[in-house]
């Protein structure tokens, strides 16, 4: 017995530490399964990923039959991950589980960080829970389509890394959050300017040239490539998809106050100016955006309305939308339901985005800050701009707002931290405020 020797205490804790890690990833991962299955069941009926809307399923049919690409559709990382997801999986539900167990690994290891702060763990678990019972994150962040339910995720990657930069301390640490950024660019269009703006934050964060050629290289080589892919395939140098101007052209146009922001704007499809004859689709793009600049000088009253109603539904709209046209959802009271919790979350949504944006700024005024908390500031104001800017343009949905969630969570941990670690520094029982003054 007397070889019986007790465990270090430092061994205890990593053990501990260890433990409550191996816990809380079984939990994640029953609520990744989970919520896979409960999207899986309100979709309400089987299909294949070629016959996904939006454009999604023409692209991924034209991929698997090996077509040339004559039009520059959709950004490829969607359609290009689901074809490879389903060479080895079969159904829509197995689909739906391996490609939120892919995605969703990028948030477990943004919630893991901030729960292994011991100052934060309340406050964080209580947030996180928050985050995770949030109806519109669950519909809009673990659906096959469209890219919300890979950028929910991915975003909230990106800007924890901002916010963790000057932690970092090999170059190689920044190389997840680079190619994350390549990705992001390549996930959708509206990321075509945050994705180099995370560039310039990270660089921000750290001071370090080594670092900002590292984003440069490797979101120029992602934009280079896309450029070069559109050049060879559809004769035009394009770091975007033809659907720009569509998509301006929704969201700026005579009829759009009539449906906007009741209704979708997918009401005015059919109304889009048609491709003229010997008109290719980046010419019809680009008529479809000059119509719209044009629309801007001739009508700044309309214009000034339509911004204010985009700016509403962005950063003060509370209402929210229930699942689709599930017939899951015609049962009882549930689509009501839906939609009456979905509100709760969108106040308390609220009540987070606008004290963060009002205390970056205040941050930035003040005289006594240190420059950890106002790169921190300015981070997070330049992500809410680069982030919303197309949305303003355009339009925004319920579900393209949902990338902001969590980076506005990680802020106010960030500045928590922070704040609690300047009161310990000077509260007189340290001895330390006389000894600094």
């Amino acid at each position: 017995m007397g070889l019986i020797r007790p465990i270090p205490c430092h061994n205890r804790v990593m053990l501990n530490t260890q433990r409550e890690d191996f816990l809380r990833f079984l939990i994640f991962l029953g609520y990744v399964i989970s919520l896979s299955i409960a999207t899986w069941w309100i979709s309400g009926t089987e299909f294949l990923i070629t016959e996904l809307e939006f454009g999604f399923g023409p692209e991924i049919d034209r991929i698997t039959s090996g077509q040339e690409m004559h039009v520059a559709a959709r950004m490829p990382v969607v359609p290009y991950l689901l074809v490879t997801l389903s060479l080895g999986i079969n159904g829509h539900l197995a689909l739906l589980i391996a490609k939120n167990l892919l995605v969703q690994s990028l948030l477990f290891i943004v919630l893991r960080s901030w729960w292994q702060i011991r100052e934060l763990r309340n406050v964080s678990s209580v947030l996180f829970l928050y985050l995770l019972l949030f109806p519109q994150l669950g519909r809009h962040g673990f659906t096959l389509i469209p890219e919300e339910g890979y950028l929910i995720a991915l975003v909230a990657f990106l800007f924890h890394g901002v916010i963790k930069a000057p932690e970092f301390q090999k170059l190689l640490d920044f190389l997840p959050y680079a190619l994350g950024c390549a990705i992001a660019f390549l996930t959708k269009g509206s990321m075509l300017l945050l994705a180099p703006l995370f560039c310039l934050l990270f660089f921000l964060r750290t001071r370090n040239t080594k670092v900002l050629i590292l984003f440069v290289a490797t979101v120029g080589t992602a934009m280079s490539l896309w450029g070069a892919v559109n050049l060879e395939k559809t004769g035009r140098f394009a770091v975007t998809t033809v659907y720009t101007g569509y998509e301006m052209w929704k969201g700026n146009n005579p009829q759009t106050l009539d449906v906007y922001p009741e209704t979708t704007l997918d009401r005015l499809s059919n109304k889009v100016p048609q491709i003229l004859e010997g008109e290719d689709p980046w010419e019809w793009s680009r008529r479809l955006q000059s119509e719209v600049y044009t629309y801007w000088i001739e009508h700044p009253l309309v214009t000034a309305k339509l911004f204010a109603v985009r700016f509403y539904k962005t950063f003060l709209a509370v209402t929210a939308v229930a699942s689709g046209d599930s017939p899951r959802l015609e049962v009882g009271q549930a689509r009501d339901l839906l939609k009456t919790v979905g509100v709760v979350f969108m106040i308390a949504l609220r009540c987070l985005l606008w004290p963060a944006i009002r205390h970056a700024v205040w941050t930035l005024f003040r005289t006594q800050t240190s420059g950890e908390i106002r790169t921190s500031a300015i981070c997070y104001l330049c992500f809410i701009v680069g982030f919303s800017a197309p949305f303003l343009i355009a339009f925004s949905y319920e579900r393209q707002l949902m990338p902001m969630v969590m980076p506005t969570v990680i802020y106010l941990l960030h500045r928590l931290i922070h704040e609690r670690l300047f009161q310990n520094i000077h509260s007189p029982n340290t001895g330390l405020k006389s000894s600094m003054s």
